[in-house]
């Protein structure tokens, strides 16, 4: 899901649009569960929608919070970055505090807010994963059991939710949902190994199943679910065949080390694609002389299409200036590849560069050169190249320094 659509200054992302078609389809799922009891479908629906819309504001403008000097020295960031990372967990924080004191406030059941929160997330989960089945065509084995499990839960939901209703009998599909998240992450794309064969997201899986299966210990057999009597002992079962398949894989599967971090020379092929040989160009370059994509080679480049009118172009140059220079010296390379055709004129970048003060390469594509190639239908595009020039990843969008460098960090 790498195209987007541009609306005058705004980019919308199609990855945007899978999330607000899963999440709308969510809430159908919630409104279907729930359709027995209008009143608690409609209070629900209410607060998981408030919740929903606190966590993206949270979200969004904690960028203001983490970020405060870079707001100030350039406002329009505000508009296109967010808080990232850190504003994500503020947001968890801040729904999980609208939520409590909501329904004690409403008196509504946790029952209901439980089934409807599983239900939505289930439901949004697995038509995300379809959807990107079908638009991608990649990683499909990931996405099409993430479609699975998610349908199995939903269907596991409808068969015992009458015996839901005390709280402590939602640990046991939670468990095993967990568990099954720390099954699927096997097949994620180039899955990186931290311990015991684990994934980073896989051990957070897995320590959270643990927790959940200590705690179903202290209380009694839950629910009416297809493993109510020996679920304990299976999940133990489960768990430690996983951490054998994590080890063995470690041992004896994973010699080789994925093309993101072993800088190896990808494919073979010439394209935009992740694996690809990026293609080879030479432009002229503003203050005088050329570049040559070829030529940067044993350094990690970010190649960065972008034009002086483009709104989220502007916002991101700030940043991108203060990552150029706080890493030049780490073999770090940022070629910002500006649309000259949709100028004015160069002098009308060349005043654009001043103004900015920006140090890194800017190169002149008058002729549409690199943008015909490098398919620059939204802007700004950003490639991520390797030093051994291999593309490895593709956003499209404002790029933030913590994006820059979460994404290059990742590679070699």
């Amino acid at each position: 899901m790498s195209d987007a659509f541009q609306i005058g200054p705004f980019l919308l992302k199609m990855s945007m649009l899978v999330v607000i078609v899963s999440l709308s389809l969510g809430f159908v799922a919630i409104s279907a569960q729930l359709k027995n009891n209008r009143e608690m479908k409609s209070a629900v629906i209410e607060l998981l929608s408030n919740a929903l819309v606190l966590a993206f504001l949270v979200w969004k403008f904690s960028y203001v919070l983490f970020y405060f000097s870079k707001a100030v020295e350039n406002p329009s960031s505000i508009l296109y970055f967010s808080g990232g990372e850190n504003g994500a967990m503020l947001a968890v924080v801040a729904v999980v505090v609208y939520l409590t004191k909501t329904v004690r406030k409403k008196a509504i059941p946790v029952y209901f807010l439980a089934l409807g929160m599983a239900t939505g997330f289930l439901a949004a989960t697995g038509v995300y994963h379809l959807i990107t089945v079908m638009l991608e065509q990649s990683s499909m084995w990931y996405h099409v059991q993430q479609v699975a499990i998610c349908a199995f839960f939903l269907w596991w939901l409808h068969q015992v939710k009458e015996g839901l209703i005390h709280l402590p009998t939602w640990l046991a599909p939670v468990m095993w949902f967990t568990i099954s998240q720390v099954y699927v992450h096997f097949f994620v794309p180039n899955r990186e190994a931290v311990f015991a064969g684990l994934s980073g997201d896989q051990l957070m899986y897995y320590a959270f199943a643990l927790l959940l299966l200590f705690l179903s210990r202290r209380v009694k057999p839950m629910g009416e679910g297809p493993m109510k009597k020996h679920h304990n002992v299976w999940a133990i079962v489960v768990l430690l065949g996983l951490l054998g398949w994590g080890i063995f894989d470690a041992e004896f599967l994973n010699r080789q080390e994925p093309i993101a971090s072993s800088g190896e020379q990808g494919n073979g092929q010439i394209g935009m694609e992740k694996g690809n040989t990026a293609p080879d160009f030479e432009l002229q370059q503003i203050g005088g002389g050329t570049v040559k994509l070829s030529d940067l080679r044993g350094k990690k480049v970010i190649l960065n299409l972008w034009a002086t009118w483009c709104p989220p172009c502007r916002a991101e140059m700030p940043d991108m200036q203060r990552y150029y220079e706080e890493n030049k010296e780490k073999d770090v390379v940022i070629l910002g590849v500006n649309l000259t055709d949709t100028e004015t004129s160069p002098e009308a970048v060349a005043d654009f560069v001043k103004l900015y003060g920006i140090t890194f390469p800017i190169l002149l594509d008058p002729d549409k050169e690199v943008a015909n190639v490098y398919k620059a239908i939204s802007i700004p595009t950003s490639y991520i190249i390797d030093s051994n020039g291999v593309v490895q990843n593709k956003y499209i969008g404002p790029m933030s320094d913590e994006i820059m460098e979460n994404m290059l960090s990742a590679i070699k």
